[in-house]
C-alpha cells in the first residue's frame, strides 16, 4: 500500500550532545490529586498532509483554584524512543481552572490556530506517537504523556494518533498516572487561556456504513494475496473477511511480533511500481499455534491496514493436504528507492546481493535493528557536505529516507526497557561471543529476508526472531570486524609534534551519589550508573566512574597527542563552589594517565587567574606531554557574552617545543560551542540543516576571532583552533572561521573521517583549524573512529543494562576491560605537524594556468591533458598531466566541472579546474564529410571519394570547345627552314657563341652533416640576497647565587624575529649557442650535352630561408572548427562549397578555358587527373594526356618539431586560428586558387608542395585544381606518416 513515510527531516536533527548522558529514566508520576498543572492535549500532525491544524501544540490545564506561574518551566518534545527533540521554556501564568496553549511554527496544511498564549515554540512531534514532558523551573518532572507505542509513559502508553487527531484527556485535569486510561484520540481542540476548555470528542467515531469500492468477498472463496494487497493507497478489501492460501515464508513465534508471512505458491518474480505484492503478514494475536516455515496453509481473517501495512488478523488456520510450490526469493541488488517501488515487495521474500553499509546502529541498543544505506558508504549529514540550503538539505534528506532500509530482528520488544533479560541481537551470538558492528561496516546477506513496513520504516525481517542466543550462521548477514583496523590509526599520523582534541563525555570526579537530591539511572540489577538530571553530569557511583575512566585513560594514552584539548570535563569551581577546586578533574585524569603509562608522561595546563563569567558545570582544558612541549605564560580564557550561559568560554595557551630552539612557539585554543539541542536566544532551527542555534554559533565563532585578533603577542605565531564546535563541516559557524583566515585541517584517508553519528547520518562536529603559519607546518591528520561508529551498548553508562555485559573484561585491546571503543560519543582528532616549515615543493613554486573552457562532443575523448595548459612548457621536465574529472564525456551540458591533476617530479601535485562543455553527438546526416581522393575520369568529369566511402561525380570540368576566335596579330617570324644539302667545306669559322645552358642536372647526394655548434655559455647566477639581520636576543633572567639549588630564574623575553633578507636578483639567461656550420654541398652532377633552345625555364630556385622571427604570443583558444559537407562546380566553372554550418561560399573559377590558336585548333591544357601514393610510399601523378610520373618518396617520419611549432612544416598550418583536421585538407586544397584571406597560410603551404610537381602554375582550371589536389594528397601522406 502507499504509505505516508517518515522522512529524515532536517528540523528533527536537533538533539546533539549537550552535556548530558541520555539513558532510560523511571516512569514519571504527575500529581493525581489535581494539585498542579497537567498536560491536557498534544497534537503532532500540525501542517502535515491531512492535518486538522497548521501547527503542533501542547495544551496545559490548571485544575486548581489558584493561578500557577509557569515562568521558567520547560516542555520537552521526545520521540517514542525517549530521545530529546526540541525543548521550550515557558513564561506566563496558567489561570485557575483554565487551559494554556503553546503552539509551534505553522506548516503548509491545516487550519490556523487562534488565541494561543505562546506561539514561539519549535515543537515537531510525530503525527503518530511521541512523548511530552513538563518540567518545573527546578527541572523536576511535573507531568508526562506517552502515546503511539512510546517507550516511556505514565502507566501504559496511550493509543497512536494520525495527522488529523490529537491525544487529549478524557476528563479535564483528571490524572490517574495511566496515560492509556486518561487519554483518548480525537479531533484536536486547541484552547487558550481566554477560551473555554473543550471536552474531547468520543474515543471512537460513530460507526458508519462504508461505501465498498468492490463487491464483498464471499466467505470460503479463495482470494489471491495480490488481490488482497491491491495496488492503491489501501487494500481494496480493507475491513472485509477473506480466505487465502499460500506458503509460510517466515514465523515469529516469540518477541511480540506474533505472526507469520505468507506468500502465493510459486511466485518470486521481480516487481515494478504499480504491481501488487504476492506476500502478506498474518497476525495471530494470542493464538500460539504457529505454523512452520514452509507449510502450505489456508488462512481466513479480517483485512486491515495496521500502521500502513496490510495484514490479515487470523480467525482460522489450516494446513493443506497437498503441498504448494514453494515461492522463490527475488534476487535484488538493493531494495529499490521510494515507496512506489517498494510497495510491490511488501511481505515478499527477497535476497539482497548488492552492497549495503551500516548507517545507523544507535537503535540496536534498544530495538535491535540496524539502518542500512545502499552502496559502500554510510549516509552523510547534508551540511557536512554542502553549505546550508533549505531546499537542497530537504532533497538530500528525502533521498536518503527513500533509500534507507532497516535490518530488523523479527521482534518488537525493547531490550533496553522491557526485555533486558534477552541478549541483544547481532552484537553477540551464542557461538562467537561479542562482535561489534559499526557504522561504515559493509554487510553481506547470507539468508533470504522478507520486506516489511513497520514503525515508520521499510525493513528486512529475518525468517525467524533473532537474539543474542542465535548462532552466527543463523543471522541474515555477515560482516568483518573493523575494530582492528581502527585501533592503530593514531600511530600512523606523521609529524614531529602533534595536537589533538577529545570530547571526554562528562568526565566528572565528583559523583552523583554525593550530590543532594541527585537521582541515578540504574542497570538491570538496580545498581546506579549514570546521573539523572543532576549538576554532576557523569557517573553516579564509584564503580561506574572507574569504568568510564578506564576507557578514557586507554584512549588518551593510545592517541598520544603532545597537546590535547578536552571538552566536557568537570569544572570543579562550579560544582563545589570553590575556585581552588577548578582543576580537580584535570589533575585526577593526569594522575591516572601517568599511572597507566608507567611514567610522568602527562601534565595539565593550570587555570588562569582571570576566569570566565557564570561558567558552566563543564569546561574545556588542556593536557600535554612535558617531554615534548611546555606552556609559555599563563593560559587565557576568552570571556565574552557570546559564550556566557550558553557555552563554554574558549581557553588559549602558548606552547614551546622543548627539543629544539630554532622554531617558533605555537598557540592552541580549545573550544566547545553551543549545541544543537535546547534553543538559546530564540535561535530555533530554520530548516537549512544546521539545527538550533546556528546564529548563536556564528556569533561565538566571530567572538573567537575577535579575541584572537586582540592577542598582539600571538599575531605571527602558528595557531590551532581545536574543539567540539557543534557545527558540521560546511556550516556557517565554521565558514566564519574560514573567513577569518583559518583553514580546516583535513587529510583524506581510506576510512571514514566523520567524528559523530546522529539519526542515521555521519558528520564531523569535532575539528582542528589552523592559521596560515600553522597550516604550513601541518604534515598529517586523522579522525580516530573509536566512538561515533560504535553502538552505545559498549558505553560505560549502558553497562549491564542488558543480560549481556558488553563492557568487556580481560586485557584484549579490542574487547577487554578499559578498551578505548565507545569511551565517548565523539571521535577524537589528531594532527601531526613540524615546527619548522616544510621544504618548498614544486607545487608551491608553480601555478599552472589552463584554458578556462574546452568544448568536446558527447562520447569523444577529452583532449590531451597537457594541451589545455598555456604554460606547460614552463613546468619542470617530467611533469605529468591527467584528467581526473570528468571520467567520460557521456553527459551533455555546459559548465561541467573538470579537473586536471598536475604531478611534478617531486610527486607534489596541483589540481587545476577547467570548465568542460559537452555538445550533443551530431546526427549522421549533420556530420561533415571530407574528401580523401579526387580524380578526373576519361570523360573529363571530376569524381571525389569521401571519408565515409561514398563517391560523387561533380560533372565535367574540362569545358566545351569555344567558338573560333578573331584572327590574331601577324605571327612572329617562322623558324629556320630545313637544312640544305651539304655544301663544300668552308674555311674555319669564328668561334661560335656559347650554347644555351642544358637542363639542370640531378640533385647531388646530400653532403655530410656539419659539426654541431658549441653550446652557449650558461648565464651567471644571480647574487644571493643578503641575509636579514638577526633579531636582538632577549635579555636573560638574572641567575641566582650558587648554593643549594635555587628556584629557576624567570625566562627571558624572546628576542624579536629578524627581518627576512631580500631575495637575490635572478641570474641572466645564458646566451644561445652558435649555430653549427653548414654541411659541405654535395657533388654537382655532370653537365648534360647542349640542347636545343629550351622553352621558358622553370621557376627559379627558392631563395634562402630568412632569419627566424621572434616567437609570437600564444593565440587565444580557437573557435569551434567547421568542416566541408559538399562542394560542386557550377555551370560557370566556379567551385561552390557548403560547410557543416550550412553556410555557402563561392571559391571562384576553377575550370580553365580551352586554348584556340590562330588556325582555329584547340589545345587542351595538360593537368593531373589522378594522384596517389604507391606501396613504396612514392607519389605517382597521372596526367590528363595519359602519361604518369613517379614524383619520388613522400612517406616518412617528421623531423623533430622546432621551437614554437608543434606541427611539421610539411603539414598544413592552421587557417584562421582553426586547426585543420587531416581529412579536411583536400576540400581546402581545392580552394587554393581562390582569394580567401584566412586560407593564405594554407595556400602558401600548398605552393611549397605544388612547386615540386611538374604542373605549370599558370595552367589554371582543372590543372590548378589538380595541382591543389596533388599537393594536398602529398601533405595528407606526409602528415599521416608520423
Amino acid at each position: 500500500m502507499r504509505h505516508p513515510r517518515k522522512a529524515l527531516s532536517a528540523s528533527f536533527i536537533v538533539t546533539l550532545a549537550a552535556g548530558t548522558v541520555t539513558v532510560a529514566a523511571p516512569n514519571a508520576s504527575a500529581a493525581p490529586d489535581n494539585s498542579n498543572v497537567v498536560i491536557n492535549e498534544v497534537y503532532g500532525g500540525g501542517g502535515n498532509k491531512g492535518a486538522a491544524f497548521d501547527k503542533d501544540f501542547v495544551e496545559l490545564y490548571n485544575p486548581t483554584d489558584q493561578p500557577i506561574d509557569v515562568t521558567g518551566w520547560t516542555i520537552e518534545q521526545r520521540s517514542t524512543s525517549d530521545n530529546v527533540g526540541n525543548t521550550h521554556t515557558l513564561t506566563g501564568v496558567v489561570p485557575a481552572k483554565s487551559t494554556f496553549l503553546i503552539t509551534s511554527k505553522p506548516g503548509s496544511n491545516g487550519d490556523a490556530i487562534t488565541g494561543a498564549d505562546d506561539e514561539s515554540a519549535t515543537f515537531n512531534f510525530s503525527g503518530k506517537g511521541a512523548i511530552a514532558v513538563l518540567l518545573d523551573a527546578n527541572n523536576n518532572e511535573v507531568d508526562l504523556v506517552g502515546w503511539g507505542g512510546a517507550s516511556r509513559a505514565e502507566g501504559t502508553s496511550a493509543d497512536g494518533t494520525a495527522n488529523g487527531t490529537s491525544i487529549q484527556r478524557i476528563t479535564l485535569g483528571a490524572d490517574t498516572d495511566n496515560n492509556a486510561a486518561d487519554f483518548t484520540v480525537a479531533t484536536p481542540t486547541p484552547s487558550g487561556s481566554g477560551q473555554a476548555p473543550v471536552d474531547p470528542a468520543p474515543t471512537e467515531p460513530e460507526p458508519s456504513e462504508p461505501e465498498p469500492s468492490e463487491e464483498p468477498v464471499v466467505p470460503g472463496v479463495i482470494t489471491p494475496i495480490a488481490e488482497i494487497q491491491g495496488t492503491g493507497d489501501t487494500s481494496p478489501l480493507d475491513g472485509q473477511t477473506v480466505t487465502t492460501e499460500g506458503v509460510v515464508t517466515a514465523v515469529y513465534d516469540e518477541g511480540g511480533k506474533n505472526g507469520f508471512f505468507l506468500q502465493t505458491a510459486g511466485t518470486g518474480e521481480a516487481k515494478n511500481p504499480g504491481d501488487a505484492s504476492d506476500g502478506i503478514f498474518v497476525y495471530m494475536g494470542g493464538n500460539q499455534n504457529f505454523p512452520k516455515t514452509g507449510d502450505s496453509v489456508q488462512v481466513t481473517g479480517s483485512v486491515s491496514e495496521y500502521y500502513s501495512q496490510t495484514q490479515i488478523t487470523m480467525s482460522s488456520l489450516s494446513t493443506l493436504d497437498e503441498a504448494l510450490e514453494a515461492p522463490k526469493a527475488v534476487e535484488i541488488d538493493t531494495l529499490p528507492a521510494g515507496d512506489d517501488a517498494r510497495e510491490p515487495y511488501e511481505g515478499m521474500l527477497v535476497r539482497p546481493t548488492g552492497a549495503y553499509t551500516v548507517t545507523n546502529n544507535y537503535t540496536l541498543n534498544n530495538t535491535g535493528d540496524l539502518g542500512l544505506a545502499p552502496g559502500e558508504k554510510a549516509f552523510r549529514n547534508p551540511t557536512d557536505v554542502i553549505t546550508p540550503d533549505k531546499a537542497k538539505v530537504a532533497e538530500i534528506n528525502a533521498q536518503q529516507a527513500s533509500e534507507v532500509v532497516y535490518l530488523d530482528d523479527g521482534r518488537t520488544r525493547n531490550y533496553f526497557r522491557t526485555d533486558k533479560n534477552t541478549p541483544l541481537p547481532y552484537l553477540v551470538t551464542s557461538d562467537n561471543g561479542v562482535k561489534s558492528i559499526r557504522t561504515g561496516d559493509q554487510v553481506d546477506f547470507q539468508t533470504d529476508v522478507v520486506v516489511d513496513y513497520s514503525f515508520d520504516q521499510w525493513r528486512f525481517q529475518p525468517l525467524q526472531p533473532i537474539t543474542g542466543k542465535n548462532t552466527a550462521d543463523e543471522l541474515p548477514i555477515t560482516w568483518e570486524d573493523s575494530r582492528a583496523t581502527s585501533y592503530n590509526v593514531p600511530d600512523t599520523v606523521e609529524g614531529d609534534n602533534s595536537i589533538g582534541f577529545f570530547n571526554v563525555l562528562n568526565y566528572f570526579t565528583s559523583l552523583g551519589k554525593d550530590e543532594s537530591g541527585c537521582k541515578p539511572y540504574s542497570d538491570i540489577y538496580g545498581n546506579p550508573v549514570g546521573t539523572n538530571r543532576c549538576n554532576v553530569r557523569g557517573a553516579y557511583s564509584q564503580d561506574a566512574f572507574n569504568d568510564q575512566q578506564a576507557k578514557i585513560v586507554t584512549a588518551i594514552n593510545k592517541l598520544d597527542a603532545h597537546v590535547l584539548g578536552l571538552s566536557e570535563i568537570e569544572n570543579g569551581a562550579r560544582v563545589t563552589g570553590d575556585v581552588k577546586q577548578r582543576d580537580n578533574a584535570l589533575s585526577n585524569l593526569v594522575n591516572e594517565l601517568n599511572k597507566a603509562a608507567g611514567e610522568n608522561k602527562w601534565d595539565y595546563v593550570k587555570s588562569p587567574s582571570a576566569l570566565g563569567t557564570a561558567e558552566d558545570f563543564i569546561r574545556v582544558g588542556f593536557i600535554y606531554q612535558p617531554a615534548e612541549v611546555e606552556p609559555v605564560g599563563e593560559s587565557r580564557i576568552f570571556d565574552d557574552p557570546a559564550f556566557t550561559r550558553m557555552a563554554r568560554q574558549p581557553l588559549a595557551q602558548e606552547f614551546n617545543t622543548v627539543k629544539r630552539d630554532d622554531d617558533d612557539n605555537f598557540v592552541a585554543v580549545v573550544n566547545h560551542f553551543k549545541s544543537k539541542g535546547s534553543v538559546a536566544n530564540n535561535d530555533a532551527d530554520s530548516g537549512d540543516g544546521q539545527g538550533n542555534n546556528a546564529n548563536v554559533r556564528v556569533a561565538q565563532a566571530q567572538a573567537l576571532l575577535d579575541h584572537m585578533n586582540k592577542q598582539d603577542d600571538w599575531q605571527e605565531l602558528p595557531t590551532f583552533l581545536v574543539g567540539d564546535f557543534n557545527a558540521y563541516t560546511m556550516e556557517n559557524a565554521l565558514n566564519t572561521l574560514r573567513g577569518g583566515g583559518y583553514s580546516l585541517v583535513h587529510h583524506d584517508k581510506d576510512f571514514p573521517q566523520e567524528s559523530y553519528q546522529f539519526d542515521g547520518q555521519l558528520g564531523s562536529l569535532d575539528h582542528v583549524f589552523a592559521n596560515e603559519a600553522a597550516n604550513a607546518l601541518v604534515q598529517d591528520s586523522a579522525v580516530w573512529n573509536i566512538n561515533g561508529d560504535e553502538s552505545a551498548s559498549f558505553e560505560y553508562s549502558r553497562r549491564k543494562y542488558n543480560a549481556q555485559d558488553f563492557f568487556g573484561d580481560g586485557d584484549d585491546p579490542l574487547y577487554g576491560y578499559g578498551n578505548p571503543f565507545r569511551s565517548s560519543d565523539h571521535d577524537p582528532v589528531k594532527v601531526g605537524f613540524n615546527t619548522t616549515k616544510k621544504a618548498e615543493q614544486d607545487a608551491d613554486k608553480f601555478d599552472p594556468q589552463a584554458t578556462e573552457t574546452i568544448t568536446v562532443e558527447q562520447g569523444t575523448s577529452l583532449p590531451d591533458a597537457a594541451s589545455v595548459f598555456t604554460d606547460a612548457d614552463t613546468l619542470p621536465e617530467g611533469t605529468t598531466f591527467e584528467w581526473t574529472t570528468p571520467v567520460d564525456t557521456d553527459t551533455v551540458g555546459d559548465n561541467q566541472r573538470g579537473e586536471v591533476t598536475v604531478t611534478y617530479p617531486d610527486n607534489s601535485t596541483d589540481v587545476v579546474e577547467v570548465v568542460v562543455n559537452v555538445t550533443p553527438l551530431a546526427a549522421e546526416d549533420d556530420k561533415p564529410r571530407y574528401i580523401v581522393k579526387a580524380e578526373v575520369n576519361d570523360n573529363g568529369e571530376l569524381v571525389v571519394t569521401y571519408d565515409n566511402g561514398e563517391t560523387e561525380n561533380l560533372g565535367n570540368v574540362t569545358g566545351a570547345t569555344g567558338e573560333r576566335g578573331e584572327q590574331g596579330e601577324p605571327g612572329q617570324r617562322g623558324e629556320q627552314g630545313p637544312k640544305g644539302d651539304k655544301g663544300d667545306t668552308g674555311s674555319k669559322g669564328d668561334k661560335g657563341d656559347k650554347g644555351d645552358t642544358g637542363p639542370k642536372g640531378d640533385k647531388g647526394d646530400t653532403g655530410p652533416k656539419g659539426d654541431k655548434g658549441d653550446k652557449g655559455d650558461t648565464g651567471s647566477k644571480g647574487d644571493k640576497g643578503d641575509t636579514g639581520a638577526k633579531g636582538d636576543k632577549g635579555e636573560r633572567g638574572e641567575q641566582g647565587p650558587k648554593g643549594d639549588k635555587g628556584d629557576t630564574g624567570s625566562k627571558g623575553d624572546k628576542g624579536d624575529k629578524g627581518d627576512t633578507g631580500a631575495k637575490g636578483d635572478k641570474g641572466d639567461k645564458g646566451a644561445k649557442g652558435d649555430k653549427g656550420a653548414k654541411g659541405d654541398q654535395g657533388v654537382r652532377g655532370e653537365q648534360g650535352p647542349k640542347g636545343d633552345k629550351g622553352e621558358q625555364g622553370p621557376k627559379g630556385d627558392k631563395g634562402e630561408t630568412g632569419a627566424k622571427g621572434d616567437k609570437g604570443q600564444r593565440g587565444g583558444a580557437g573557435k569551434d572548427g567547421r568542416g566541408v559537407k559538399s562542394f560542386v562546380i557550377d555551370d560557370n566553372g566556379h567551385l561552390v562549397v557548403t560547410y557543416s554550418d550550412d553556410t555557402v561560399a563561392d571559391l571562384g573559377k576553377v575550370v580553365a578555358d580551352t586554348v584556340v590558336n590562330q588556325e582555329g585548333e584547340t589545345t587542351e591544357p595538360r593537368g593531373i587527373s589522378k594522384v596517389e601514393v604507391n606501396e613504396n610510399g612514392e607519389l605517382v601523378a597521372t596526367y590528363t594526356d595519359g602519361t604518369s610520373q613517379n614524383l619520388g618518396r613522400v612517406a616518412g617520419k617528421d623531423a623533430p618539431a622546432r621551437e614554437g611549432s608543434s606541427v611539421s612544416d610539411r603539414c598544413l598550418p592552421a587557417a584562421g586560428l582553426l586547426a585543420v583536421p587531416l581529412l579536411a585538407l583536400i576540400p581546402l586544397g581545392l580552394a587554393v586558387t581562390a582569394d580567401i584571406p584566412t586560407l593564405a597560410p594554407v595556400k602558401e603551404q600548398i605552393s611549397k608542395i605544388g612547386a615540386q610537381l611538374p604542373v605549370s602554375a599558370q595552367a589554371g582550371g582543372v590543372a590548378g585544381t589538380a595541382l591543389a589536389v596533388a599537393a594536398i594528397a602529398t601533405l595528407a601522406t606526409l602528415c599521416s606518416s608520423k
